[in-house]
């Protein structure tokens, strides 16, 4: 389905294709993307989105899809852990095993309930995708992960993931990057990042410490 910008009318389409055809797999394309696009579509349930109006791209998207919806039936699922806390005004977030999106929705008062006041004093949010099984990746998943922050009072500049899979870096700048969240290359890049009064240190030894520092606390 392509659509050159008009939110509404994408989502009165894909509700009147999903009455009459509700096995059909959809593949929206939009010129642009934003939060309200990403969070129609969530609430659509749409599995994967092309911003590409190329047709070569268009085909790849569709042709990735298929073979996933069809490889996800013999995709044997991992132990689905998910640890969290909060240590030197920065939230943590681990997360490994195969993502599935009805673990993933409590996520949100979940965090707002064990942050509470907290969150106006943090110097940021960080996912860190440890073990996570990229083949349960999709846009489901990945946004049920990160939609809420603004909602609950953190700007998505200060919200970060750390990853390096491919395919989950893939996904996140597809979908997540557009809206402010940044991609962290390693912990020395988020001590650098989050802690403003070492942003200018050389000494990556210091640096390396003050980020052992930070996984200390994960217990």
């Amino acid at each position: 389905m392509f659509n050159g910008g008009d939110i509404y009318i994408a989502e009165d389409t894909i509700s009147e294709i999903r009455k009459r055809f509700p096995m059909v797999n959809i593949l929206p394309v939009f010129a642009a993307d934003s939060h309200k696009i990403l969070d129609k579509m969530f609430k659509l349930d749409i599995k994967k989105i092309c911003f590409d109006f190329n047709p070569e791209r268009v085909i790849a998207e569709l042709k990735e899809f298929t073979e996933k919806v069809i490889n996800a039936k013999d995709t044997k699922e991992e132990r689905y852990i998910i640890n969290f806390y909060e240590t030197q005004k920065l939230f943590l977030i681990d997360i490994s095993g195969t993502l599935k999106k009805e673990n993933l929705m409590p996520l949100k008062l979940m965090f707002k309930n064990y942050l509470g006041d907290k969150i106006k004093q943090l110097r940021g949010v960080l996912y860190i995708f440890n073990n996570t099984d990229d083949k349960s990746i999709n846009f489901q998943n990945t946004w049920a992960l990160f939609r809420f922050w603004e909602e609950i009072g953190m700007d998505y500049s200060k919200v970060y993931y750390l990853a390096i899979n491919d395919r989950i870096k893939y996904e996140m700048h597809k979908y997540i990057e557009p809206i402010g969240v940044g991609h962290m290359t390693d912990l020395l890049d988020v001590v650098r990042k989050t802690f403003p009064e070492y942003s200018t240190v050389t000494d990556e030894q210091k640096l390396f410490d003050i980020a052992s520092s930070l996984l200390q606390q994960h217990s």
